[in-house]
């Protein structure tokens, strides 16, 4: 089964969206994982990575904190 684990983020200019981790949690099998942003694009794998974060609204990097 997956797991997932959404966090809110929101930028200064007021768009809204989150940061999806999706990881593989079922015993004896095979790890996994993967994330993706909704409303924000750029960033690392790591869900702190706040300051390489783009909003998709305004264009502005680094603007992104969480909700």
């Amino acid at each position: 089964m997956t797991m997932r684990t959404r966090t809110p983020l929101i930028c200064e200019c007021g768009n809204t969206g989150c940061h999806i981790h999706s990881e593989n949690d079922q015993p004896y099998s095979k790890s996994w994982d993967s994330y993706r942003l909704e409303g924000f694009s750029g960033g690392g794998q790591d869900r702190d990575d706040l300051a390489t974060m783009t909003c998709e609204k305004c264009g502005q990097t680094g603007k992104v904190k969480y909700a």
